[in-house]
């Protein structure tokens, strides 16, 4: 999580080169496979789901499975401790200040792989850097 075309469709976009149309349609043909091959991980699909989202800049949809994601994974501790920042990095990737944010705080709240001294610092939260919510944070963050 992400695999290699995931993450090779979340660099394109990054760069704000925009993918190429085979990236999703592989990519969507993986998660489909995954949905119908893996019960066992529903939590990581839906993840992935919102991780496709955000990279095609799909607000709501992102929105709607991050939400959907914490409440689900909130039955598995350890899922969502080793998860939640890629729920933050697909929120910051939609410029989804208010909801980066209170992922971020959550993350910070509780254990998780989310490090307030990088992550701000990552290219999925570029479009946001200018807000003055976001930039407060980081300015809390870098106080302790």
């Amino acid at each position: 999580m992400p695999d290699s075309e995931m993450a090779r469709l979340i660099t394109l976009r990054l760069q704000r080169e925009g993918a190429s149309k085979e990236i999703p349609a592989e990519t969507r043909l993986a998660l489909s496979q995954a949905e119908s091959m893996a019960q066992e991980q529903p939590h990581e699909l839906i993840l992935a789901r919102a991780l496709f989202a955000a990279a095609e800049g799909r607000r709501k949809e992102t929105e709607r499975l991050v939400r959907r994601w914490q409440r689900e994974a909130a039955e598995d501790y350890a899922v969502l401790v080793s998860h939640r920042h890629y729920g933050c990095r697909a929120l910051g990737m939609v410029n989804a200040v208010s909801a980066t944010l209170a992922c971020f705080r959550d993350a910070l709240a509780e254990p998780s792989f989310l490090h307030p001294f990088f992550e701000p610092l990552l290219p999925y939260y570029d479009g946001m850097r200018e807000d003055p919510r976001f930039t407060a944070l980081v300015a809390e963050l870098k106080q302790g």
